[in-house]
């Protein structure tokens, strides 16, 4: 019955691009503006971004990530998981000019990826990966 509720209460995929779109611009300020610790402060508010209450796009789309297993919010272990690859490839990023060329052709790549999925099975990959799901509050 659980998870009966739980997949009435799924967010919907416009709400969840909406959300990113909100979220995405901080991060690449934090990067443009504050050089190679931008980068590293990006890394630790994307896994941050996944927690409770952090995201401000969740916040004004009214929206939560939650773990399947536990169907509460997910944990740092769990957010970690879910942006791995963005997270490597940000990191790789800082090193050179063309690390950073890269790093956005694959994270475009990526977005792309990830939209298409969240269109088409209403679910990210990188939801699979971490086995969460995010709800509509």
């Amino acid at each position: 019955m659980e998870n009966i509720s739980l997949i009435s209460r799924k967010a919907n995929p416009l709400d969840r691009i909406l959300s990113k779109c909100i979220d995405i611009p901080f991060l690449f300020c934090l990067i443009i503006f504050l050089g190679k610790f931008g980068h590293l402060l990006s890394c630790i508010a994307l896994i941050a971004l996944e927690l409770e209450q952090f995201s401000l796009g969740k916040r004004i789309m009214k929206l939560k990530t939650i773990s399947l297993e536990t169907q509460e919010g997910v944990d740092y272990k769990d957010s970690l998981l879910k942006n791995s690859l963005p997270l490597f490839f940000i990191f790789f990023s800082m090193f050179t000019f063309s690390g950073f060329i890269f790093s956005i052709i694959i994270l475009s790549i990526y977005t792309i990826t990830e939209v298409f999925f969240l269109i088409s099975l209403n679910t990210r990959l990188s939801d699979q990966i971490s086995n969460t799901t995010v709800i509509k509050l």
